[in-house]
């Protein structure tokens, strides 16, 4: 089994959504197409994918399942977390029950959960917010960032057991956990006592970013920037630091 991951997939394809990437310039031309081709040129049905947010342009969950069953028609299990424009996400109960519903049998949501992955991986993560040194960054966000801190706390509570058994612990964020400096933060601090060595985060698309880095090591733990576009649409496989 391998492990891959990829964020921002930015799917629209169900009748009631409408937003082509393309308009986001010519890196986005025919991105649906290019990544079904790439991760079927790399992914197998042992694998898994982890998929860090940005998943559907979707405003509600019955929208999306055209998106989240392109997803399932690819090859490997998915384990899928929420971005800041996944507005269709549910509850985790609800989206476990859509799934069921709709067959879409290779989906799992990750949501202040951990999830193993084939037999000496374990990942958990959150989908954090905008960093403190964003223009966007209003006194309302610090709230905000607060929550998503004790989520991540209580998915990496989660993972504990599996890591007890020896799994190598994995983190996906969907923003990055920390600022433009890439300076350590309190949760880089969080991730690297968890036991971590290795973290992937999305969200970003500048080319001229900070952010915009394949691999960095902050705080103890290496993390890369895996947006869709930052890996031309082709699937990051991760590779375990730990031997089982």
């Amino acid at each position: 089994m391998k492990l891959f991951v990829i964020a921002d997939l930015h799917l629209s394809e169900g009748d009631k959504v409408d937003k082509p990437m393309s308009r986001f310039g010519q890196r986005w031309e025919n991105h649906v197409q290019r990544l079904r081709e790439a991760w079927e040129a790399q992914v197998s049905r042992e694998d898994t994918v982890l998929i860090p947010g940005d998943i559907s342009w979707a405003m509600h969950l019955r929208d999306a399942e055209a998106d989240l069953r392109l997803i399932d028609s690819l090859p490997g299990e998915k384990i899928l977390m929420r971005g800041n424009h996944d507005y269709w996400w549910g509850t985790l109960s609800r989206l476990r029950r859509f799934a069921e519903e709709k067959g879409l049998s290779s989906l799992r949501f990750l949501q202040n959960t951990a999830e193993a992955v084939g037999e000496n991986m374990v990942v958990a993560g959150t989908r954090l917010w905008l960093w403190p040194d964003d223009s966007r960054f209003a006194e309302a966000d610090n709230k905000i960032l607060d929550h998503e801190k004790e989520r991540l706390e209580r998915s990496l509570e989660a993972a504990l057991p599996w890591q007890k058994e020896g799994r190598e612990l994995l983190l996906i964020t969907h923003y990055p956990p920390f600022g433009k400096n890439l300076g350590a933060s309190d949760f880089t601090a969080l991730i690297r006592d968890s036991g971590a060595k290795q973290a992937f985060f999305g969200h970003i698309h500048q080319s001229d970013s900070p952010y915009n880095f394949r691999r960095k090591e902050i705080d103890g733990v290496s993390y890369s920037l895996v947006s869709a576009d930052c890996l031309n649409f082709q699937p990051l496989e991760v590779r375990p630091l730990m031997e089982k």
